[in-house]
């Protein structure tokens, strides 16, 4: 592990008496008032709420560790944590340029691209959740709400939604409503889950204080997301920034718990660093990798929560091996860390664009480390034991029952060759690159059906046709 569990229990002392000492800037006085109200101490000029030991153990003793993000087909539901102890990919969201399999340069990202994106997702069986890019082709003031729309009609999967406005967010949980069969089923089956950030260091604006009230009144998951980049908004140190993270979460646990009691809350810290060299924010050098692996641990044993993280990812500006070889190398290490969700699959240029192929093969990475960290019994029959007897010194395991009862208990790859040269000559299935362009066409090809009725299709086309009304 990446940090000890004396560490972790000093950390955890030093984020309480954060919490309790210095404190958060909440600039939202309808929240200030209620957290006054269970027991905070907020100030409603300088807009600081502080918490008190008691008052944050308690929130954590309620704060659930277990619970379901569900989707529209129940067989994409996602109980956290994962059963087998692994964990979930989900998509990138909020990148503003998309590469095109065979385009030279990333363009901006387009309303039809969060249906490829989408339809694409859903073919990925190690893609749990999908977000949406950025879209440049609809209103701006729209934009989440028309690609939140798009989302729900080709996927089947849990939709992950960073509201752009507070003036959006009430359209994007309409829709959430209508998709997920009304308020009291939404709040039993939540096929969204919302982010809320801090304006790191230590400051919560309207929008997001706006985000934790709605989630909260409806039940929504909250992804409580604080994204550090360590010699800029936090410490240089990469612990220093671990802590900031870490401080950031614990206050919007215990915000969303004196809210609504035993709400659903996943600690979400996205670790960036600066590089000193060319001022250019960084997530998958050392310092932010490593960063990104003891928030992990630090939120999970500290506050007891589930965990959310990048997992996939690289700072290169074209997608290249660079691309290929930072993404593989931060999917590996935060998986081994332990975080519940590996976030941001098929992004490159430091979560700025995205990539299709990346996609793909993020998805290929991510089964081929659910494998690794796949645990198993240790019987008999696992060691083979009573075979191990049996076989002849210098014999042979190839031709043992034992064998045959295990020979597919292993992970099958659809991507990866292990073939001999000729083998692989003979077969003509090229290169990674191509094959990946392979798996892109047949997937584009061949999209799965429509996943909501026709009813509400409508319904939710009625919820955008309000939102350009309103809001343009």
């Amino acid at each position: 592990m990446f940090l000890s569990a004396a560490q972790v229990e000093g950390l955890y002392e030093k984020a309480l008496l954060f919490a309790e000492r210095k404190g958060f800037k909440v600039e939202h006085d309808g929240l200030l008032t209620a957290l006054k109200s269970a027991g905070a101490s907020a100030d409603a000029k300088s807009q600081i709420v502080t918490f008190g030991r008691s008052l944050v153990e308690d929130a954590l003793r309620v704060a659930p560790s277990s619970f379901k993000l569900a989707a529209i087909d129940p067989l994409n539901d996602l109980p956290l944590p994962h059963p087998s102890g692994g964990f979930y990919g989900r998509t990138n969201t909020g990148a503003t340029r998309y590469l095109e399999p065979g385009g030279a340069e990333p363009r901006p990202v387009t309303l039809d691209d969060v249906g490829t994106w989408a339809t694409l997702t859903g073919q990925m069986e190690n893609i749990g959740f999908c977000g949406f890019p950025s879209v440049s082709n609809v209103p701006q003031e729209i934009a989440d709400v028309e690609a939140m729309r798009r989302l729900l009609g080709a996927s089947s999967k849990h939709v992950w939604v960073q509201p752009y406005t507070d003036e959006s967010l009430k359209y994007l949980i309409e829709m959430a409503l209508v998709a997920g069969g009304g308020q009291d089923e939404l709040r039993k089956r939540p096929i969204m889950s919302l982010i809320t950030c801090s304006l790191t260091p230590f400051l919560f604006k309207p929008m997001d204080a706006e985000v934790l009230l709605a989630a909260c009144r409806q039940g929504i998951p909250i992804h409580a997301c604080s994204l550090p980049s360590a010699g800029g908004t936090s410490p240089i140190t990469p612990i220093g920034s671990v802590f900031v993270a870490a401080v950031e979460v614990l206050a919007m646990i215990v915000m969303a718990q004196l809210l609504a009691p035993g709400h659903p809350v996943i600690g979400t810290t996205l670790m960036f660093a600066m590089d000193m060299h060319s001022g250019r924010v960084n997530h998958s050098s050392p310092e932010a990798l490593r960063a990104a692996a003891q928030a992990v641990q630090l939120v999970k044993q500290a506050f007891g929560v589930p965990t959310h993280t990048y997992g996939a990812g690289s700072d290169s500006p074209v997608f290249d091996t660079q691309t290929t070889t930072e993404a593989a190398v931060q999917t590996s290490i935060v998986a081994l860390a332990g975080a519940d969700i590996l976030g941001a699959a098929g992004q490159f240029e430091t979560a700025t664009s995205i990539s299709p192929l990346q996609l793909i093969l993020d998805n290929e990475v991510m089964g081929l480390l659910k494998a690794v960290k796949r645990g198993g019994p240790i019987d008999d029959d696992a060691l083979g034991w009573q075979t191990m007897l049996d076989v002849a010194h210098g014999g042979t395991f190839l031709t043992t029952d034992h064998t045959y009862e295990h020979c597919r208990d292993v992970w099958m790859t659809k991507l990866f060759t292990r073939d001999a040269p000729d083998v692989w000559r003979g077969r003509n299935h090229g290169d990674l690159l191509q094959r990946l362009e392979a798996r892109y066409r047949d997937i584009i090809e061949h999209p799965a059906g429509a996943f909501l009725s026709d009813d509400v299709g409508a319904a939710l086309d009625e919820v955008v046709g309000h939102a350009r009304q309103a809001l343009t």
